[in-house]
């Protein structure tokens, strides 16, 4: 089985994160995907709302796909970095083949990463919109043109600190969510 490990913020989750997701199964880049959100003890990640409403959204926006797990692994009192995740999952699943799901813009700079020498073990599914694809050849990495809008979690949460309207760019269950918990707010 071809595994795909999918970390993020996803603060919040979005449609092209399902997107996503949806277009490497069809593709037959993987046949199960394992999105793991990072816990909120990192410095630079200081936005981050807490573990269970990432988690809780995550849930919402996959709830249909059976091929899609939610893990909180990566949710303790302590940072865990990429490399002790992909290790995590393969000790998990030692017959089959774990890849690490990542943007063009990740790859730029894994090699500042802890352990990199422990992700280049793992192949990586690259999603470009067009950047060059320029890489590390150090890692084993299939690149996958991915065209979409430009959405992300950052544009969500200024849409909301605005006022404006989210529903482009979520499904209404995390819309939804997001008001009954006052989320993005400051």
């Amino acid at each position: 089985m071809r595994i795909g490990i999918f970390g993020g913020s996803f603060n919040p989750p979005h449609k092209v994160h399902r997107q996503i997701v949806e277009m490497l199964k069809a593709k037959g880049y993987v046949d199960k995907v394992i999105v793991v959100p990072t816990g909120t003890h990192y410095e630079y990640k200081n936005n981050l709302v807490k573990n269970q409403y990432r988690l809780d959204m995550l849930s919402l926006l996959f709830y249909d796909l059976d091929y899609v797990t939610i893990s909180s692994y990566e949710m303790k009192g302590y940072p865990v970095y990429t490399y002790q995740t992909l290790e995590y999952y393969q000790s998990c699943y030692p017959h089959d083949d774990i890849y690490f799901i990542c943007g063009m813009d990740n790859l730029s700079y894994i090699h500042k990463w802890k352990h990199p020498e422990v992700i280049a073990r793992f192949p990586l599914f690259v999603l470009t919109r067009g950047e060059s694809s320029i890489f590390d050849h150090s890692f084993d990495a299939t690149i996958i043109p991915f065209e979409h809008s430009n959405i992300s979690s950052t544009l969500v949460r200024e849409k909301l600190r605005r006022n404006e309207s989210i529903s482009a760019f979520v499904p209404k269950t995390i819309s939804d969510y997001i008001l009954k918990y006052q989320l993005y707010r400051e």
